[in-house]
């Protein structure tokens, strides 16, 4: 569940984003919530059906309100995979002295 100081932040282009997203999703449940009942599919692939595109929504639980609006923008189009790992902080743009490589922390990022 986002929060409601999260919600509070978003702006309307960001709240629509999440309102369609909602609404795709409920779209994707109601269709496998059919096949399942006109036993096109059981009811435990019909369940991990709808698992599966609860993980694929993909949106985490953030403490951070500024976390969340980066994650949104960036599932939005708005910024690149760079700029929402240096706005994270995940990327570390200091190079090592020793090998003039930089340094980048090993996270899992959204598709």
């Amino acid at each position: 569940m986002i929060s409601k100081k999260i919600l509070n932040a978003l702006t309307k282009e960001q709240l629509i984003f999440l309102i369609n997203q909602y609404q795709h999703m409920e779209f994707i449940i109601s269709e496998i919530c059919v096949n399942e009942s006109k036993q096109h599919i059981p009811s435990e692939q019909a369940v991990e059906k709808i698992r599966k595109e609860l993980h694929n929504c993909n949106f985490p639980f953030c403490n951070s309100t500024e976390e969340f609006i980066s994650l949104l923008d960036y599932k939005m189009g708005k910024i690149t995979l760079d700029k929402y790992k240096k706005e994270l902080g995940l990327v570390e743009r200091r190079q090592n002295e020793t090998s003039g490589k930089y340094k980048t922390c090993n996270a899992s990022f959204p598709k």
